[in-house]
C-alpha cells in the first residue's frame, strides 16, 4: 500500500505541476477568461496561481513541504471554485453545467487534499 500511496502522490503532484505550467504557457487565454469572470487583477492572479500550482505540485510529488503544498493548493482550489466557476451567476445552461462540474471537482479535490493534510 505504501508504494501505491507514493505513486498516487507523484501522479497528484504532476497534475498540479502541469496545470501550473499551463498558467504560463497559456497565460493569455487564462487572463482573458479571468477578465471575463471579473476576477480582480487577472494577470497577477494567473501568474501567482501558476506559481502555487507548480510549487505545490512539486512539493507533493517529492513529498517535501506537504503541509504547505496541501494547504495552499486546497485554498487555491476553493478560491477558483468560488471566483471562476460561479455557476449560480451563469444564465447560459451549457456554461452553468460546465461551471457546476468544475466547481464540484475543485471542492472535491480540495477536500481530498485536506484529508491528506489530516493524515
Amino acid at each position: 500500500m505504501e508504494t501505491l500511496f507514493l505513486v498516487c502522490q507523484i501522479v497528484l503532484g504532476a497534475y498540479f505541476f502541469f496545470s501550473g505550467v499551463e498558467h504560463f504557457t497559456k497565460a493569455k487565454g487564462l487572463i482573458d477568461y479571468s477578465k471575463y469572470k471579473k476576477v480582480p487583477m487577472p494577470e497577477v492572479g494567473v501568474y501567482l496561481s501558476g506559481v502555487v500550482l507548480v510549487l505545490g505540485g512539486l512539493g507533493i510529488a517529492t513529498q517535501m513541504q506537504l503541509f504547505w503544498s496541501y494547504s495552499l493548493l486546497a485554498v487555491l482550489l476553493i478560491a477558483f471554485a468560488v471566483m471562476i466557476h460561479d455557476f449560480w451567476k451563469t444564465t447560459d445552461e451549457k456554461q452553468k453545467m460546465t461551471d457546476k462540474i468544475m466547481f464540484q471537482k475543485n471542492i472535491a479535490i480540495a477536500a481530498a487534499l485536506l484529508m491528506l493534510l489530516a493524515k
